[in-house]
């Protein structure tokens, strides 16, 4: 059951909300709003992945019949009180911070999470960009601890964290597309071949390779930033070039989840780039 969450995925959220926080603060704050705006973070995606495998159990039987659901490893049943015991976690901890907006950010979250995975999902690219809107979101909420504002490099945090994971959605469904066509799932791959899929999340790795010297240009962070962004880069580059070429299922689905370590290189370069050394 424990599979079922992700918990690579759930500690990048929970990592996500003090990189936030760091941006906005250029310092580090090990108070009890941020263990619990982790917390929180943790909780909510475990929950949205829980259901998310609940709402693909007939497209997983086809895609990826060794997870817990499709396998029969864990009851539909169970998975179900697991989910609500996961929410009910989430929003007690969002809770707890005793801040308004990040109580609001936190239901925003839940909302289109929940709408993903029953709905939006079948619309593909559409799906695909509020899922990547859901993984930038930690990072929001997170500086949301400090302040309310916008600042420069909270953007371009954004805009990278959401370009990245719209890339790797769009490159999941060439992964998954037969049992997206089966479904009825609307992914770029499904709708515009396979060919097409590469070459837009190819395009958007580099999106977010672009925005990544603008931090250094516009002096809003130290040369700390410089050696993990690199890293980050060079492996966006490397998974573009692989989409451009030939790749069989299970080694796209590989390169896939390297992105997160290229996504988890990133969250590096921000954080030493504006620490407050």
């Amino acid at each position: 059951m424990i599979a079922m969450l992700r918990l690579p995925n759930c500690f990048m959220m929970a990592s996500a909300v003090l990189v936030g926080y760091i941006v906005m603060a250029r310092r580090i704050d090990l108070s009890t709003n941020i263990f619990f705006a982790s917390l929180a973070a943790m909780m909510m995606t475990g929950f949205a992945n829980v259901t998310n495998d609940l709402a693909d159990l007939s497209v997983d039987l086809i895609n990826e019949p060794d997870r817990p659901l499709p396998s029969g490893t864990v009851k539909v049943s169970t998975a179900k009180v697991f989910s609500v015991i996961l929410l009910t976690l989430g929003l007690a901890f969002a809770l707890i911070t005793e801040k308004l907006l990040n109580l609001l950010l936190a239901l925003v979250a839940l909302i289109s999470a929940t709408g993903y995975n029953f709905y939006l999902k079948r619309t593909g690219l559409l799906g695909n960009t509020v899922v990547s809107l859901l993984v930038a979101l930690p990072f929001l909420y997170g500086a949301a601890l400090y302040s309310e504002q916008l600042g420069v490099t909270l953007v371009v945090l954004l805009l990278t964290a959401f370009l990245a994971n719209l890339g790797r959605e769009v490159q999941k469904g060439v992964v998954d597309v037969e049992g997206d066509v089966t479904r009825g799932i609307r992914t770029v791959a499904g709708r515009y071949g396979v060919e097409a899929a590469r070459k837009l999340a190819s395009a958007l790795y580099i999106s977010a390779v672009c925005l990544s010297p603008l931090p250094l240009l516009l002096g809003e962070v130290s040369l700390l930033y410089l050696p993990p962004i690199l890293v980050t880069d060079l492996g966006f580059v490397k998974s573009s070039l692989f989409l451009l070429g030939e790749g069989e299922r299970g080694k796209i689905k590989r390169e896939k989840n390297l992105v997160l370590l290229w996504m988890a290189s990133a969250q590096v370069a921000f954080v030493t780039g504006r620490y407050n050394w």
